[in-house]
């Protein structure tokens, strides 16, 4: 079974991990993120916070593929910064369906992200990720995974058309990020309305999916929040 496959009535985990991009800044303080999925095909079990980043930690399994206000905070110095990842919670889901291609995909939560020192981010400013899409088969009759496996395959790297991604083994094309506002697709970013930058950086998620040991790190928040090899594992 490949990294991608789910069979029906295993486990899987889903992590939260983020980092703020400036490395001139404090670190992250506190990070919350709601998670959508198919509730048709997923089921939420359970949530776990993340050794040093459980003070505060929240979440519930909510009805309709949503799990609410996933996250917590830390007071430490320097946590989070670039290159640096840090996991901030942990999900346990149970594949219940068979699917061609399911995500789990991060969006801001009520509570909002904050930088130790810098206050509270504004939402333009973080770059919510997801999951490698991944197929969910029935073993004893597996199924043809779709062509469309990861949202990499659908992204034409243009941040200002949005982030495209793989829903169903389908590639979806991504709305106006900036909502009608302007958009500096050099610098990718909204500049109308926001802050300078410099305040708090930007901040990014990442939604890892944990499958028979092994993680398969998931699209970045943004086009063009890129993580190396190297970064991936700096902080477990």
């Amino acid at each position: 079974m490949s990294d991608d496959v789910v069979a029906v009535g295993s486990s899987c985990v889903v992590e939260l991990w983020a980092r703020q991009e400036d490395p001139q800044l404090s670190g992250l303080n506190c990070v919350f993120s709601d998670l959508s999925f198919d509730s048709s095909v997923l089921s939420c079990n359970g949530i776990a916070g993340a050794p040093g980043f459980n003070f505060g930690a929240t979440g519930s399994c909510e009805m309709g593929g949503l799990v609410d206000e996933v996250g917590g905070c830390t007071f430490s110095l320097g946590t989070g910064i670039v290159p640096q990842w840090v996991r901030i919670a942990t999900v346990d889901m149970t594949a219940v369906a068979v699917s061609s291609g399911s995500i789990v995909v991060a969006q801001p939560a009520g509570t909002p992200v904050s930088v130790i020192l810098h206050g509270n981010v504004p939402v333009a400013r973080i770059g919510y990720g997801m999951t490698p899409s991944f197929c969910v088969q029935d073993p004893n009759a597996p199924i043809q995974c779709a062509e469309c496996l990861d949202s990499a395959d659908c992204d034409d790297g243009i941040f200002c058309n949005g982030s495209e991604r793989c829903i169903a083994g389908v590639c979806v094309s991504g709305g106006d990020p900036c909502g009608g506002t302007t958009c500096d697709e050099a610098l990718d970013l909204c500049p109308d309305g926001v802050p300078s930058m410099s305040s708090w950086g930007s901040i990014v998620m990442i939604l890892v999916l944990l499958t028979a040991g092994t993680r398969v790190w998931g699209s970045a928040g943004r086009t063009g929040d890129a993580y190396s090899e190297s970064e991936k594992e700096v902080v477990q």
